[in-house]
């Protein structure tokens, strides 16, 4: 049993994280504390507009319910859930924080503001896994503004499994994919994972270290959107989010495409 004095019975600390966006308040208060605007880049999302409102994602393992904790449009939005922990490690939750200050030059400040509750003293841990998750979601979120503000997106997604070292699972990845040796700025195609490719401008590659390995790319044709590879914990993922009226068609075409390629080289039975 923890003490009240003991590290282990006390919440971590916040993870503040901060990112400068085009737009108005209106504009990015959209994207971030709406259902379809927070749909349009970071994950499908449902928010009911109000304190106490429901607030539902799928990270693409199923939805997730949660609470809307703070409602003032178009400055302050808050959301609290339950999140997962490890085998043996109690439950937590996680709320999360958003503030919209307006900047000269038709810019804004979006400051986020992550805590977990609960008693785990690995929760620290476990925290900093999520923000740097978010670091990269936040970079998303500026992409999406410069480029996509307002418009609708549609998913598709696959995820496999490859318990091996990361850096291995990384390589296959991006040598099934074309995309070896991917360097930021410069053009670049999803191939190999059926047609039709995702071609455009690489914008954010991660390659190792703590944040694990991710690519993100700012797709052109055949239709505009944001793709993303990672690695990360075990699991290889390939997911893009696509705007305009043939999105949803070539959605539709890539799914079981991608699906294939996920099951032909990084089957889940058996993974973490």
């Amino acid at each position: 049993m923890t003490r009240p004095d003991d590290p282990a019975a006390r919440p971590p600390r916040p993870v503040e994280l901060e990112v400068e966006v085009p737009g108005t308040p209106e504009e990015v208060w959209r994207a971030i504390a709406t259902g379809p605007g927070i749909s349009a880049w970071l994950q499908p999302t449902e928010v009911e507009p109000r304190p106490g409102g429901r607030f539902s994602f799928d990270l693409g393992a199923g939805p997730q319910s949660g609470t809307v904790t703070a409602w003032d449009p178009p400055h302050h939005f808050g959301q609290e859930v339950a999140w997962p922990t490890g085998e043996g490690r109690p439950g937590a939750r996680l709320a999360t924080e958003w503030h919209v200050q307006a900047r000269a030059g038709g810019t804004c400040v979006v400051r986020m503001v992550m805590s977990g509750f609960g008693s785990a003293e690995d929760w620290d841990e476990e925290l900093e896994g999520i923000a740097t998750g978010m670091r990269a979601a936040l970079a998303t979120l500026r992409l999406y503004l410069t480029h996509f503000a307002g418009q609708a997106g549609v998913w598709v997604r696959a995820a496999g499994a490859d318990p091996g070292p990361p850096d291995r699972s990384w390589a296959r990845l991006t040598d099934a994919l074309g995309l070896a040796g991917a360097v930021e700025g410069v053009p670049a195609r999803i191939a190999g994972a059926g047609e039709p490719t995702l071609s455009g401008v690489l914008e954010r590659v991660v390659d190792g270290g703590a944040a694990g390995h991710s690519l993100l790319l700012r797709v052109e044709r055949p239709v505009p959107g944001l793709a993303n590879l990672f690695v990360l914990g075990g699991w290889v993922g390939l997911e893009a989010c696509l705007y305009g009226d043939r999105a949803a068609a070539l959605a539709a075409r890539l799914a079981p495409r991608w699906r294939r390629f996920m099951d032909t080289r990084f089957p889940a039975a058996g993974g973490p």
